[in-house]
């Protein structure tokens, strides 16, 4: 019966998709499609046409802390990423692949992380949309890949020790995409981009994740010896946490954690520094910044960090230090949001004036909808299929170029079609360096992509897409880059 049952769906979303390909919404998931995705409809139509009786609303915990909630320190070797330094300034590159080691600490969560990462920083689009923090109007924004080495706490646990080769992947061979899993990809985009904009209520909770009326007093933050002591703490923690690494356990990282950094340049424009665009940093100053980390297995998490950088040149190191003042956090289970929480650090004696939460999704359409979309969960073999059955070369350029012009003209299911088209193209940047750990197409993955999507210019999304290997394998030239092969432990 479960399986009749279950190819019935499967052929309901068949149905449904040729439905948005054709425009013609026929069946009942495509009449959720007109109803839910159609550009007239607004969010208050879009609330009672769900039901008119109340129903449970989402709740935050809001929690004043008394010190930082979130603290972190990367260090950037200056020789081996070709930083420019002089006394006063640093020039940070943008379309440059940059590479450090990272130290974080939530220290309400008990959680610390050390690991190696990759930056990419861009400038942010004067059309760029979907922005999280948009008071915060951080224009210079990176991706983040971040190879875990060691993490203890209550989200995420890893011992470098342990190699990833022994994670049983059926003996590492490659899934062959099959046309069944390439339509199960597609229809889970679709389906679950719907879900996260128009049914679970996470564009209206990112109003409900900050306290914006904290950003002014941020911008008023003075840099001070206490800055630069904090960034000396940072240091000496994230060396007293890695003490018990060996070099050789850098090469058993996970990369199963993503994030992105956005920075209030505080009106530096960008300049150009021979062939290279970027821009010219004041060291130690404070400048307004925030954050997000998706944590993608074993715990799926996502969590939101607004407060202050600063940049500090120490033996042959740039330091970035973000001092968090602000930390939300919240539960992907399946694709619904649970557990969200909300810690606000010093200054914190602040109005709190954010609107009503909304809703949960739970009516008969909502329930309906959920059921429909659980009943083809990610595939988790997907991501590793060869990268010729998920984006043919002779493809790419034509599949990223119709999103541009599907999303950027028409919009809509048009929009929505070329994304499911060209997502498997993104493979490389979604998956995780343990096979067959998590898919590419569930609602943690498919944030990170729209928040790209809505942030950055196409021509950095077609950059993301088209690396032609997965970042995991690029770590030796990480490794070299900031010298973690000759880790001076003494």
């Amino acid at each position: 019966m479960k399986s009749f049952c279950f190819t019935l769906l499967f052929i309901a979303v068949l149905l449904d998709a040729m439905s948005i390909q054709h425009h013609v919404a026929t069946d009942f998931t495509s009449n959720i499609l007109i109803e839910k995705f159609g550009s007239t409809v607004n969010a208050n139509d879009q609330a009672s046409a769900r039901s008119s009786t109340p129903k449970e609303r989402y709740e935050i915990l809001l929690n004043n802390v008394s010190g930082s909630p979130f603290e972190s320190i990367y260090e950037y070797q200056i020789d081996g990423n070709k930083l420019r330094v002089n006394e006063t300034h640093v020039f940070w590159p943008k379309h440059q692949k940059l590479y450090s080691k990272f130290y974080m600490n939530f220290p309400y969560e008990g959680q610390k992380i050390f690991g190696f990462s990759q930056q990419y920083f861009f400038l942010q689009p004067e059309t760029a949309q979907n922005l999280v923090i948009a008071e915060a109007n951080a224009k210079m924004s990176a991706n983040d890949h971040l190879a875990i080495v060691k993490a203890e706490g209550n989200w995420k646990n890893h011992d470098a020790s342990i190699s990833n080769t022994d994670i049983g992947d059926i003996n590492g061979e490659e899934n062959p995409l099959t046309w069944v899993e390439s339509m199960q990809l597609y229809f889970g985009v679709i389906h679950r981009t719907l879900w996260l904009k128009y049914f679970s209520g996470f564009v209206e909770l990112l109003e409900q994740i900050y306290l914006k009326e904290q950003i002014p007093l941020l911008k008023d933050l003075a840099h001070t010896p206490e800055s630069q002591t904090f960034g000396d703490k940072l240091r000496e923690e994230m060396k007293t946490y890695s003490s018990d690494i060996d070099n050789e356990h850098y090469h058993d990282f996970s990369k199963s954690t993503m994030g992105c950094l956005h920075i209030n340049t505080d009106g530096i424009p960008i300049s150009k520094e021979g062939e290279t665009e970027g821009w010219w940093l004041p060291l130690n100053q404070n400048l307004v910044a925030w954050r997000a980390v998706t944590f993608f297995e074993p715990l799926r998490k996502f969590a939101l960090v607004l407060g202050v950088v600063a940049l500090h040149v120490n033996n042959g190191n740039l330091e970035l230090v973000f001092n968090g003042t602000q930390v939300s956090d919240m539960d992907i289970e399946g694709i619904d949001i649970t557990n969200i929480r909300l810690s606000v650090g010093p200054p914190n004696n602040i109005k709190d004036t954010r609107p009503t939460p909304p809703e949960k999704p739970t009516s008969l359409i909502d329930n309906a909808y959920r059921y429909f979309i659980n009943a083809q969960p990610p595939n988790k073999l997907t991501p590793w299929a060869p990268r010729e059955k998920l984006c043919p070369k002779q493809l790419f350029d034509k599949k990223i170029q119709q999103l541009e012009t599907a999303c950027t003209e028409s919009g809509g299911l048009r929009c929505l079609d070329a994304l499911a088209k060209a997502y498997p193209c993104f493979s490389y940047f979604l998956r995780s360096s343990k096979k067959f750990s998590h898919g590419i197409d569930g609602m943690l993955e498919i944030i990170v992509l729209q928040h790209l999507m809505g942030e950055a210019s196409w021509d950095v999304l077609k950059t993301f897409a088209g690396d032609d290997l997965p970042w995991d394998e690029e770590m030796e030239e990480a490794l070299e880059k900031i010298n973690l092969q000759h880790t001076d432990k003494s």
